[in-house]
């Protein structure tokens, strides 16, 4: 996992392959292209981010692929993990546009030449939540613009790291900072998220649609945090439910892993949470120290696997939540 000294939101800050970013980034869409796509954002520091400043512009890439025909259509924005942008990714985009949705995979990592996978074991930074969801707003800006896709029935759907991203990205006080008014994503869609994380005013989020899959046996980022998410998130009115896989692992949804993968070097923030008691500054709950991956509750070694099961019924949920929020054809 990715990080040094005080960050925001986060644990997961982890590394992906690296890849050059092709072409001039695109400010419209508005020609229909499809296929791999720069587009401009910004990466910002963890107190940046939470104080609503702005950071170093940046081009990532995303890859826009789109069902047959010429109708307009919903989309789905993936946000990765933090291996970078896998195979499993690129199958939920192919059964995505099975059922009519366009898909636009966000690599946040190799524009900001992020490629050095044992950075994720190491603690060093790589690339913070807060410059996540920006590029998830960005992307959203873009997708706007194009002629097939309807700027209303966009969905933010994200894994592990990405995951953390989008269930952050659902916070009031995010979208006003840094999401283009008139516009918000339809709808939520976190894969086992990191939700050991309070920031101030975090009782004011979305009144879209939120929906979070997490497997029970995840030892990574534990769902018994996200329980406790969701029950302050329907205190307050959100349209929130919580979807959990008895025999499940973190990344249960990753065809490419074996059923059960441990791993012994890798951080572990399941013993961890997070608060920002004062604006733009994250502490240990429990001690009020300085959020620091040196702080000893820390642990190492996590556990990943596929779950077949899990994923056939977390894909058919997807799809039937998709057909009645944001359905194809309409």
């Amino acid at each position: 996992m990715g990080g040094r000294g005080a960050i925001a939101l986060a644990a997961l800050l982890l590394a992906g392959c690296a890849t050059a970013v092709q072409g001039p980034p695109a400010a419209s869409l508005a020609d229909g292209r499809a296929g791999s796509i720069a587009f401009r954002t910004m990466t910002v520091t963890p107190r940046q981010f939470l104080l609503g400043e702005a950071g170093a512009p940046t081009v990532i890439v995303g890859d826009l692929t789109l069902p047959s025909g010429g109708a307009r259509v919903p989309a789905v924005v993936l946000m990765h993990g933090a291996g970078g942008v896998q195979d499993y990714h690129r199958l939920w985009a192919r059964e995505l546009n099975s059922v009519g949705v366009a898909a636009f995979v966000v690599d946040s990592f190799s524009g900001r030449g992020v490629g050095k996978i044992q950075e994720t074991v190491e603690g060093h930074e790589a690339v913070n939540i807060g410059s996540r969801i920006i590029d998830a707003y960005r992307a959203l800006d873009l997708l706007a613009t194009h002629p097939r896709i309807d700027r209303e029935r966009v969905v933010l759907m994200g894994f592990s790291h990405g995951a953390a991203t989008t269930l952050h990205a659902t916070y009031t006080r995010f979208q006003q900072s840094y999401m283009t008014a008139g516009l918000e994503y339809a709808a939520y869609v976190p894969f086992y998220a990191f939700c050991n994380t309070r920031v101030l005013d975090d009782d004011k989020l979305s009144r879209r649609p939120i929906r979070l899959f997490h497997g029970a046996a995840d030892d990574y980022t534990p769902v018994a945090s996200c329980h406790a998410w969701v029950a302050r998130a329907k205190a307050v009115g959100a349209d929130v439910e919580l979807k959990e896989y008895p025999l499940a692992h973190h990344g249960f949804d990753n065809f490419r892993l074996p059923p059960a993968l441990r791993s012994h070097n890798n951080l572990n923030p399941s013993r961890c949470f997070f608060t920002e008691r004062v604006r733009g500054e994250m502490v240990n709950a429990a001690t009020g120290q300085p959020l620091s991956y040196h702080d000893p509750c820390w642990g190492r070694g996590v556990t990943v696997g596929y779950e077949p099961g899990a994923y056939t019924d977390a894909l058919a949920s997807v799809k039937a939540f998709l057909a009645t929020t944001v359905a194809a054809g309409r």
